[in-house]
């Protein structure tokens, strides 16, 4: 779980927030139909489908990874 690596989640707390001042994308994903904000792929499928081919769990690090990254 990505959660329990720390030093990989403080990388992308990092990337994250010098990317979303950047291109000015706010830190929030509360309507994914806006577009603007950070998303996870889970928040994307349950809005717009997905792939039938892909369970979330197997690409999406879940809704604790996000708000870990959103809130640091």
């Amino acid at each position: 779980m990505l959660l329990s690596n720390s030093e990989q989640t403080k990388a992308v707390v990092r990337l994250v927030k010098e990317l979303s001042e950047k291109y000015k994308i706010p830190l929030n994903n509360e309507r994914v139909e806006s577009l603007r904000g950070v998303y996870s792929h889970t928040q994307a499928k349950k809005k717009w489908g997905g792939s039938i081919y892909l369970d979330g769990k197997d690409f999406d690090p879940g809704e604790p990874y996000m708000k870990a990254v959103l809130d640091t």
